[in-house]
């Protein structure tokens, strides 16, 4: 395979993309089955066809290599480590259900406040010393490997890195070489892919697999702890633990202060206090996550600590976007319901008056969280204003029925985003929040099969102007 690899000009899954010289890939995946377009990747110079699957028609194969594998995902995800040699020295990884683009962007942020270049990989891109736009959490194979190459060029030694479910099941990041990786939580996702709940954290786990004598950070608090202490302790790992219950790096207390809190942490028997820009009690487990990532690099702790006050949360994020007629409008990512709990429960805290909510549901994508998010809206906010999210291809109407099924009666339809935003926001009284959930940093939306521009963010300032 090596000999294979040095002669080869690049690598593709895509028969389109192939040039002369190249490897060709042929991927079984849920839509598209590679094996059917082997004929194109040939008329389009690929040298060495790489398959899974007998039976498929082809051409002639003289002067060609075929070889057969067990997992043509598996084998990509060697031959792009094999073609793209290099890699970042700290490679930390963060897997769990919620919080991995928080955890990432700390990791990257405080690295680079301690006058260190970094980068995070993830639901924002490739952001920090090195940018790249993505269309993934976890970049394709051969993206993802690339990406790590050139940042190894640029002697960018310390990157934060997503790992999804998607991207562990599917092989994209068993060869990372990975020196450290964080747990954050557990909560029902994904379930249009994967069979259950179980499944799920079984995938998750694989991370603590694929990565090789590393150091695993988990989260104390979690249900699913005692599980995963176990498995890296097998793994042969380091372990450094966080949480509010007896931990390696220990959240003490939390208190808030206008629209920031001030954390105690007890971390190696020393106490620290640090305020943070942050909201919520989640956010002060993401940022003990990404100090104990970067505690395993060796970076001072005091250091750290020394530039927590300067973090601020990533975009999207339980962010406060404006403050309109003495009432807060925050945005953020929510999608799943654990996630758009921790968000109401947080605001509720807070409120004085009114705690308003906006959101929906994506379409082709897990219809069982819809009711349950659904009852929590109602559970926790006083207005509830069900609207589309990314209905993708499916009925817009049967989507955001299922959520209000199991509304009460403090719930309204308005099926416009924007619409459902202004309707909001010209009501809200002194001492309310308003939360819109479900997009975040997102500046489109997918209706049918169309990509069209809309930021929650940009439409929250436009109409709060309106009404200056």
């Amino acid at each position: 395979m090596k000999k294979i690899i040095q002669n080869a000009t690049g690598i593709a899954v895509d028969s389109r993309l192939v040039k002369p010289g190249y490897i060709f890939v042929a991927i079984k995946g849920i839509i598209q089955d590679g094996h059917k377009y082997i004929d194109q990747a040939i008329g389009n110079g690929a040298s060495v066809i790489i398959y899974q699957d007998d039976g498929f028609s082809h051409v002639e194969r003289t002067y060609r290599k075929f070889i057969k594998v067990k997992d043509t995902r598996a084998a990509l995800s060697e031959i792009a480590s094999m073609f793209y040699l290099n890699q970042p020295k700290f490679i930390l990884g963060i897997t769990g259900t919620s919080g991995k683009s928080s955890i990432v962007h700390f990791v990257r942020e405080i690295i680079r406040l301690l006058k260190k270049p970094a980068v995070s990989i993830g639901t924002l891109g490739v952001l920090g010393d090195f940018e790249r736009h993505l269309d993934l959490t976890t970049p394709a194979t051969i993206d993802l490997h690339e990406i790590l190459n050139d940042i190894y060029k640029k002697n960018i030694d310390y990157v934060g890195l997503e790992c999804s479910s998607h991207g562990i099941d599917q092989h994209r990041l068993d060869n990372i070489k990975f020196f450290a990786c964080g747990f954050s939580n557990l909560s029902r996702d994904h379930l249009d892919y994967h069979k259950d709940l179980e499944e799920y954290f079984a995938v998750k786990t694989q991370l603590f697999k694929i990565m090789k004598d590393g150091c695993a950070v988990l989260n104390t608090d979690i249900p699913q702890f005692d599980k995963l202490y176990k498995l890296c302790k097998s793994q042969g790992h380091k372990i450094i633990t966080y949480g509010k219950k007896e931990a390696d790096i220990k959240i003490k207390s939390i208190r808030k202060n206008s629209f920031r809190q001030i954390v105690t942490w007890e971390i190696k028997t020393n106490i620290y206090n640090s305020e943070v820009d942050l909201i919520g009690e989640f956010q002060v487990y993401n940022l003990a996550c990404a100090i104990g990532l970067i505690m395993s690099t060796g970076i001072n702790l005091s250091d750290i600590m020394e530039v927590l006050s300067q973090v601020v949360s990533v975009p999207g994020r339980m962010e406060l976007v404006t403050k309109f007629n003495d009432a807060g409008i925050y945005i953020d990512y929510a999608h799943k319901p654990e996630a758009l709990e921790y968000a109401l429960t947080t605001l509720k805290a807070s409120t004085k008056n009114d705690l308003w909510v906006i959101f929906g549901c994506g379409g082709e994508r897990d219809h069982g969280k819809r009711p349950i998010m659904g009852k929590i809206a109602s559970n926790y906010a006083d207005h509830v204003i069900i609207t589309d999210d990314n209905p993708r291809s499916e009925d817009p109407k049967e989507i955001r029925q299922s959520i209000l099924k199991a509304c009460t009666n403090n719930a309204k339809e308005i099926v416009d985003r924007e619409g459902a935003i202004k309707h909001a926001i010209s009501r809200l009284k002194p001492g309310d929040n308003l939360l819109i959930a479900g997009k975040g940093h997102e500046t489109y939306q997918l209706i049918g099969t169309k990509k069209n521009t809309f930021s929650d963010k940009e439409k929250v300032l436009a109409i709060s102007n309106l009404y200056l």
